[in-house]
């Protein structure tokens, strides 16, 4: 997911309805292994389209599974949430099939015409550019939680009908809707002043390089 694909949103979202978020959502050391996963694969920028993954060497393999574990005892119901994670999954996937937790995966989704204009002004991305970054942290999103249990939460949904889409995240992960939590997110948080621009399911990328694609799996998930 990409930073501007409403992944923020979404994390607080999670915290509306109860879920357990530490200290930090976007904890440090998450943070830090992804960098470090990506790093070796040579990817230094989030304008790479293509990554080829590096598998961790056991020095890093083993930090991953320290952090997993010093959370786990922490917490009971946990997560993090960093874009980069979708490009890494089947490595993550790994570190925690072998300690024995479960997985699950809240997949944050933006129109890809409102993600482009984010990272346009954001980035300077051209809107092809953030058209296909956002067709690959989608795709691999997708593929990197196959078999898990997972659901897409829609960005532009959320700021609609916040409390259906928290009673409809905790559903799907087994987790018990925090009331209060989730009123304090729609007072607190959410706001339409956040989204500036809005665009409909048929609205699709003009034409260049993978917009027919791009449109075709907005559309679908």
């Amino acid at each position: 997911m990409l930073h501007h694909s409403g992944i923020s949103m979404v994390e607080s979202a999670d915290a509306g309805r109860g879920y357990d978020q530490g200290n930090k959502w976007e904890r440090e050391r998450t943070k830090a292994l992804n960098h470090r996963l990506l790093s070796s694969s040579g990817v230094h920028s989030l304008r790479t389209l293509k990554v080829r993954r590096v598998p961790p060497d056991d020095r890093l393999l083993a930090e991953m599974r320290d952090t997993v574990t010093s959370i786990a005892m922490q917490h009971e119901d946990w997560g993090f949430k960093d874009p980069r994670t979708s490009r890494l999954m089947p490595f993550w996937r790994e570190v925690v099939r072998d300690l024995g937790c479960e997985a699950a995966c809240v997949i944050a989704l933006r129109h890809p015409l409102s993600d482009a204009e984010s990272l346009s002004r954001r980035n300077q991305f051209s809107p092809m550019h953030s058209h296909l970054l956002w067709l690959a942290h989608m795709l691999e999103s997708v593929a990197g939680s196959a078999g898990l249990p997972r659901l897409v939460v829609d960005y532009d949904r959320l700021l609609e009908r916040p409390f259906e889409q928290l009673e409809r995240i905790a559903a799907r992960l087994g987790l018990q809707t925090d009331s209060a939590a989730a009123a304090d997110f729609e007072r607190d948080f959410l706001s339409t002043e956040l989204r500036h621009t809005v665009f409909s399911p048929a609205d699709i990328p003009g034409e260049g390089p993978g917009s027919a694609l791009v449109g075709e799996v907005y559309r679908v998930l």
